[in-house]
């Protein structure tokens, strides 16, 4: 499990779980954590109406938490919103720690490669709503910045060409960001034929 230091002196953990989307939540918010339902409120809020326009009152309220609450847990507009990029990524490196065969040659990048297959074929909406925000307050963008690195170094590490490891991560990363930024370079099908490739050649 990964998590990220998004609060003074908290660590924020999000526990392992594929989800199911409703209206931007899991379909089992209600048993969630006071903490959880606030992340997965600001992720809707922020889907729908941009990181700028997020107001801490519209997700206290989708949340079902006073305002009070939610500033007990996160302190200020910035501190959720890296806490709702540091979710994500959670959520993410779970799911690639949940595929079969990592202890494989290249079973990282196979895993890593697979689980973008999944969300390419899925439709996942990339977080777009976060740029603008992050352009006023790179600090947003901090967590991502720390697990893109953290993530490379472990595709190196686990595989058996090193320089090849870079390469797909960093075109993947290209593919993911021309997504993220609604630039459509390539159809989304042909972007997983592009994925399906890199994969074969680990073979």
């Amino acid at each position: 499990m990964l998590s990220h230091s998004v609060e003074n002196g908290h660590v924020l953990t999000v526990p392992s779980r594929r989800f199911c989307q409703v209206e931007g939540f899991p379909l089992n918010r209600a048993r969630g954590t006071a903490k959880e339902r606030i992340l997965y409120a600001a992720e809707a809020v922020v889907r729908k109406q941009g990181a700028r326009k997020m107001s801490l009152d519209a997700v206290a309220e989708r949340a079902g938490v006073s305002k009070g609450g939610l500033l007990y847990h996160f302190p200020s507009k910035t501190r959720l919103l890296e806490a709702v990029v540091s979710s994500h990524l959670n959520r993410f490196d779970s799911d690639i720690s949940g595929r079969p065969g990592l202890d494989a040659a290249d079973g990282l990048l196979r895993a890593y490669l697979a689980e973008m297959l999944h969300r390419l074929a899925e439709g996942a909406p990339p977080a777009s709503g976060m740029l603008a925000a992050a352009a006023e307050n790179p600090a947003i963008l901090g967590p991502a910045r720390h697990y893109g690195r953290d993530l490379l170094e472990r595709l190196r590490a686990n595989s058996a060409d090193p320089e090849r490891a870079t390469m797909i991560f960093l075109a993947v990363q290209g593919i993911w960001m021309a997504q993220f930024l609604g630039l459509d370079l390539i159809p989304r099908e042909e972007a997983r034929e592009v994925l399906e490739r890199m994969g074969t050649k680990l073979t």
